[in-house]
């Protein structure tokens, strides 16, 4: 069967996506310990997918330390079990999802993401694609709180401004009053 990598890797990405999670893959891989504290980041070469290695019980030792790695690994077998029975993609990946939110498999991840994890492979998800998508989003945000941080300090210097100009106007007041009384 011909597998959609770009999808795998949208869902993993998705789910490992958590601190926590990342944290317990990060301890599976490498055999070690780390606090619930300690922070771990993912440093990645561009469209490099290692995920076939974990799926299909390739890899058992790593699957076997990290819960939310063997439930990835079966949420994509079960969505090949049914793409095996002629489904089409969609209606697999439905299938699987249901199958795993009712037996406990990245429940939480599927009640909070399973129209992401459909629209992933329903839309050839690219990942280049919602880079770019988040990165427009993020800059018009970051514009608005730009804009939004220069009015509040554009009416602080008016304000400031104001208060500069009734002071001068007292000034100017009293000395019209002294200039009046000489």
């Amino acid at each position: 069967m011909n597998s959609n990598r770009k999808f795998k890797d949208s869902v993993f990405t998705a789910l490992f996506n958590d601190p926590d999670l990342l944290r317990e893959l990060y301890c599976a891989l490498e055999g070690v310990s780390l606090p619930p504290d300690t922070p771990v980041s993912i440093n990645t070469l561009e469209n490099v997918l290692f995920m076939d290695l974990y799926n299909g019980g390739k890899n058992e030792s790593v699957i076997k330390r990290c819960k939310k790695l063997a439930e990835y690994s079966s949420f994509i077998a079960k969505t090949r079990t049914f793409l095996d029975k002629t489904m089409d993609k969609e209606e697999a990946v439905r299938e699987a999802v249901k199958y795993c939110q009712k037996h406990d498999i990245l429940k939480v991840f599927l009640e909070k993401h399973a129209s992401e994890v459909l629209n992933m492979l329903i839309t050839e998800w690219n990942w280049d694609d919602a880079k770019e998508i988040w990165q427009a989003e993020a800059r018009e945000e970051g514009l608005e709180e730009g804009l939004e941080k220069g009015r509040k300090e554009a009416l602080e210097l008016l304000a400031k401004k104001d208060v500069e100009i009734a002071h001068l106007r007292a000034q100017l007041s009293v000395q019209n009053l002294n200039l009046q009384n000489s």
